[in-house]
C-alpha cells in the first residue's frame, strides 16, 4: 500500500492569516502524488489547520487507493456496495481491505479523527472536516502519529534545518546517493 503523510502550518499566509497544508503518496520508494495547498478560510488553531489539511489527504488518500486497487487488483471499482473496495460507499463489511495510515504529527488532529467532540472548543469546524472521523470509523483510513521531524511534507510547506531538508530530499528520492550531488550531511535515516 502507498504511504501517506499529511501536515499543515497555522496561519502562515501575512495577507489573510490562511494555512497551507501539504500532502505526499509515496509507493515502493516513490513520490505517486503530492500536493501542497492553501486552505480556503482562516483557521482558528494549529489543531483546526492539521485536521482539515488530513481532511484533504483522506480524499486523496481515496482516489490513490482505488487506483492502486485497479492496478494491483486490475478490477474495475464500481460505486456500488458489492464492487467497492476502498471507498465510501461500501456498506459492505464483509471484504477485508488493507487500511491505509495517514502519518500526521499533531495529536490534536489524531484525537478529533477518532471522536468528533462536539465541545465549544471544536464545534467551529467545519462539517466538511468530519470527513476524516467518518473514514476512520469506516476502517478505510488510520491516522498514526509520526514526530514533526519525520513528516515528508515539511519540505513543501516549512522552513528546514539544512540537515532535515537534505533528509528529505533524499527520502523523497529528488537526489539519490549515486547522482553525483555532494551533499554536506549524509542521509540518516
Amino acid at each position: 500500500m502507498p504511504i501517506s503523510y499529511t501536515d499543515s502550518d497555522f496561519a502562515r499566509d501575512p495577507n489573510d492569516q490562511n494555512s497551507i497544508s501539504g500532502c505526499v503518496f509515496m509507493f515502493a520508494g516513490g513520490i505517486i502524488t503530492q500536493r501542497t495547498h492553501k486552505q480556503l478560510l482562516a483557521s482558528f488553531s494549529t489543531g483546526e489547520a492539521e485536521y482539515i489539511g488530513t481532511s484533504d489527504a483522506v480524499k486523496q488518500v481515496i482516489w490513490v487507493c482505488s487506483l492502486y486497487a485497479r492496478i494491483i487488483y486490475s478490477k474495475i471499482l464500481y460505486k456500488h456496495a458489492d464492487q467497492c473496495l476502498h471507498c465510501l460507499c461500501s456498506d459492505n463489511d464483509s471484504k477485508a481491505t488493507e487500511l491505509q495510515q495517514i502519518f500526521v504529527d499533531n495529536q490534536g488532529a489524531i484525537q478529533l479523527t477518532k471522536i468528533p467532540k462536539s465541545y465549544k472548543y471544536t464545534k467551529y469546524i467545519s462539517i466538511r472536516s468530519h470527513f476524516v472521523h467518518d473514514t476512520c470509523e469506516r476502517n478505510t483510513i488510520k491516522t498514526t502519529y509520526l514526530p514533526t521531524s519525520d513528516i515528508l511534507t515539511n519540505i513543501m510547506i516549512k522552513n528546514l534545518s539544512e540537515e532535515t531538508h537534505w533528509k528529505h530530499t533524499h527520502r523523497f528520492g529528488l537526489v539519490s546517493r549515486d547522482s553525483g550531488v555532494v551533499v554536506d550531511r549524509p542521509y540518516v535515516k
